[in-house]
């Protein structure tokens, strides 16, 4: 296949990830209203989705090992798609709680993981640039944001039965396009073999654990207000289209800060993160003290924007600070902490604090987490500080 160059690759990629992010505006993202349509109750419903988020985590750890083992990307994003077609299809048909509960736990498996290595494989091919990262990662926010808008008034006026036909067909762009781009660029050597014991060795890494931890705690804040949004709006008189306008308002946000994020890299990353952290806690506050639709979609605005900032930093701390064979599973790592372990176990309480006192308080809940990475990040950032001014004093 012939080399493209940088800015072709990015393109391609920009494409891709259109399309790739595509499949969950049109599936993954009305599955909270679609189990709720059926008649499952707001803790089940959490719980379907804790399941899905445990799928995605372990896939996280799986799939990223396997890319790096086997010094490649694509192959494993191709396979990952493949089956997630089929898993997707089977939760549409099979109305059985406990079936659409592990099906949904395989899909976060399969799919779940395909983000980052995606994300992975187009840095590796453009040289972690960040400008063409941010540009061509925009893209991914920017399909979200058109397709779950339309989906939104699709299924509010024809119904749920459009998300497989339309999942399916986005599925099948992305697998073809991603078959025609090529693969990520290896080293030399001998493939790696990835073990638990590589894993404890890059969580080891001061600035890298630093990211983990903080991504795991704002992803503790914002996965109940993100993925039970349809709760969060109807408690303030929204629905399933507001849903759509929520999500695609918010992916604007989301696509402006990523197509400009590089412009941010002079700011040192733990900055970022501060930054990011006090906008978080904003946005939920926000939702806390909403009455009204257009407020949690101000709220969405600012969530959507901090994301915009979070992840170019932590892949910014995994290229600089990791070794490359092992750069897909750190990138996984983050995203497994961020999306998918701290999902698993918000989402286990989410729900029934929704049923048995009331939406309001889990973002209360919520907004209370949010305030430890801001604490954590403070702390960092001023001994810091402090020990730089001791060095200064004894120099």
């Amino acid at each position: 296949m012939k080399t493209m160059t940088k800015k072709k690759l990015a393109i391609r990629f920009g494409i891709i990830e259109a399309v790739y992010w595509s499949i969950f505006a049109t599936f993954a993202a009305y599955i909270t209203a679609f189990g709720l349509s059926r008649g499952y109750a707001q803790s089940t419903v959490s719980i379907m989705v804790s399941i899905y988020m445990t799928g995605a985590f372990t896939g996280q750890f799986v799939w990223g090992s396997v890319c790096d083992k086997l010094r490649t990307n694509k192959k494993v994003f191709l396979f990952g798609l493949g089956i997630a077609c089929f898993l997707q299809l089977g939760m549409y048909f099979f109305k059985n709680p406990i079936v659409f509960s592990v099906l949904y736990g395989l899909f976060g498996f399969m799919l779940g993981p395909m983000g980052s290595i995606l994300e992975t494989w187009m840095l590796k091919c453009i040289n972690y640039d960040g400008m063409l990262y941010g540009r061509s990662r925009s893209a991914g926010s920017a399909g979200y944001a058109v397709v779950i808008l339309i989906m939104g008034f699709l299924i509010g006026k024809f119904g749920f039965y459009l998300m497989p036909i339309c999942s399916t067909v986005f599925i099948i762009i992305t697998f073809i396009i991603s078959l025609l781009t090529q693969d990520s660029p290896v080293e030399e050597g001998a493939r790696t073999s990835i073990s638990l014991k590589d894993i404890m060795s890059i969580m080891r890494i001061p600035i890298y654990l630093l990211i983990i931890v903080m991504m795991f705690f704002i992803g503790l804040a914002i996965a109940p207000i993100n993925n039970l949004k349809i709760m969060v709006l109807k408690s303030v008189g929204g629905g399933v289209a507001i849903q759509g306008v929520d999500s695609f308002i918010g992916c604007i946000s989301q696509f402006t800060l990523f197509f400009f994020s590089g412009a941010f890299t002079a700011i040192p990353a733990k900055k970022r993160l501060f930054g990011c952290s006090i906008m978080i806690f904003l946005a939920i506050g926000i939702n806390l003290i909403a009455t009204v639709p257009w407020m949690v979609i101000m709220g969405t605005v600012i969530l959507f924007g901090a994301y915009s900032l979070l992840i170019p930093a932590a892949r910014e701390v995994v290229r600089v600070h990791i070794e490359y064979k092992y750069q897909t599973t750190a990138n996984g790592l983050v995203d497994a902490f961020y999306g998918s372990l701290a999902g698993t176990i918000s989402l286990l309480y989410a729900g029934t604090l929704a049923d048995t006192i009331s939406v309001k308080f889990m973002i209360f809940v919520s907004m209370i987490i949010a305030f430890i990475p801001i604490s954590i990040i403070s702390i960092v950032i001023l001994r810091g500080r402090t020990n730089r001014k001791k060095v200064r004093s004894m120099s």
